[in-house]
């Protein structure tokens, strides 16, 4: 049962990367709640603040965010992403499919011909290079724009997620979030 849900996804997952901007099966997908906790012990340098999504009227959202990060972090950094859907009363681990679900990044730091790793990153006036210098890193987009996404009632529902960043080849942890979302 479990490989099927998995299939399932996955499936969705393809179809909507695949047929992209073909098809009018496409609508937004709004975040309705969102709660995290840093998950990380005291000493974890990098530590999420404050955040606050507020779904708009036209399915957009005004996001704002407060990162405090108490050293400065030089490369390599990498981030590991666990995202596990509810489904039938059990969450389900989603694959890593075109950098998103539960996906490693073995270097955030690097860059692709001088443009950022994740794009999205620079939209939120997020630092993409490296070292990630020491201090607050205010994050506030009074319109962030939420694509149409094609099968959107397959992805619809509650999900859990945990960011995890390390440092370096010790693998020092710098950052532990755990998130808990549900999306209409």
């Amino acid at each position: 049962m479990k490989a099927c849900l998995i299939a399932w996804i996955t499936v969705t997952w393809i179809l909507n990367i695949a047929l992209g901007e073909n098809t009018m099966l496409k609508k937004k997908v709004q975040l309705k709640t969102v709660d995290f906790e840093n998950c990380g012990p005291e000493n974890d340098p990098v530590k999420l603040k404050n955040l606050q999504v507020q779904p708009l009227s036209d399915g957009d959202a005004k996001v704002e965010a407060l990162i405090d990060v108490m050293e400065d972090i030089p490369a390599p950094i990498r981030v590991e992403t666990v995202i596990s859907k509810l489904m039938f009363k059990s969450y389900v681990k989603l694959p890593c499919i075109q950098s998103w679900g539960s996906c490693t990044f073995k270097d955030v730091c690097h860059q692709d011909q001088g443009k950022c790793l994740f794009p999205m990153m620079e939209e939120f006036n997020f630092p993409c290079q490296c070292p990630i210098k020491k201090g607050p890193i205010k994050i506030h987009r009074d319109k962030f724009p939420v694509p149409e996404i094609a099968f959107a009632s397959a992805i619809v529902g509650d999900y859990t997620s945990t960011i995890k960043a390390f440092q370096g080849k010790e693998n020092r942890q710098l950052a532990c979030i755990n998130f808990n979302f549900t999306l209409v």
